[in-house]
């Protein structure tokens, strides 16, 4: 992934995030790394309550978990 933003970023070619991830626009690189760094991601937080796999492909859920563990993380209850 990082690998991919890299390539994005040199001075001829710096992007924002805003358009490296513009779903009309989004580079192949990008587009190829995200389903690695999901992968390793849900399986480092499948332990955690997380899903090891999500059903849905936009990242609704994934979102929706990750929210919810960081809005307990930072609670002062």
């Amino acid at each position: 992934m990082l690998d991919a933003h890299g390539a994005h970023q040199q001075p001829a070619a710096c992007s924002t995030l805003a358009e490296l991830y513009d779903p009309n626009l989004m580079r192949a690189n990008l587009t190829k790394a995200h389903p690695a760094l999901e992968k390793a991601v849900d399986a480092a937080y499948a332990q955690d309550g997380g899903s090891s796999r999500y059903a849905n492909d936009d990242d609704d859920d994934r979102v929706a978990f990750f929210v919810q563990r960081y809005a307990k993380l930072t609670s002062l209850v």
